[in-house]
């Protein structure tokens, strides 16, 4: 599935948000799971962000539910558009990029 993140100013705090992961209209137990979301200017590019369960910037709110939340963070990167995706690796080591899109960084004025 394909989503584009909102326009985010450069330096500012992205608000986490919610996330549902289901296939075939049921909930995917996400039990042990670990979830990666890489943030880069091009697609085979430096990473430039990095959210992950490890890191503890997603957090599995209901794991039997399917439901995550990426967290809130500063981002601080250089302005620019950038692509995302969202990857899950089950339990049982399968692997699923279940959201993709781009993220468009703005230059801030205040500093």
């Amino acid at each position: 599935m394909t989503y584009n993140i909102k326009d985010h100013i450069t330096g500012d705090t992205a608000p986490g948000f919610n996330v549902n992961f289901q296939i075939d209209d049921s909930d995917v137990d996400l039990t042990d799971a670990v979830i990666e979301m890489q943030v880069r200017l091009q697609p085979d590019g430096a990473v430039a962000l990095e959210y992950s369960t490890t890191a503890g910037t997603i957090t599995i709110t209901d794991a039997a539910g399917g439901d995550f939340t990426i967290d809130a963070v500063d981002v601080d990167i250089e302005p620019g558009n950038y692509y995302y995706d969202i990857q899950v690796t089950t339990s049982d080591d399968t692997i699923r990029t279940i959201l993709q899109g781009r993220w468009k960084i703005l230059q801030d004025v205040t500093r």
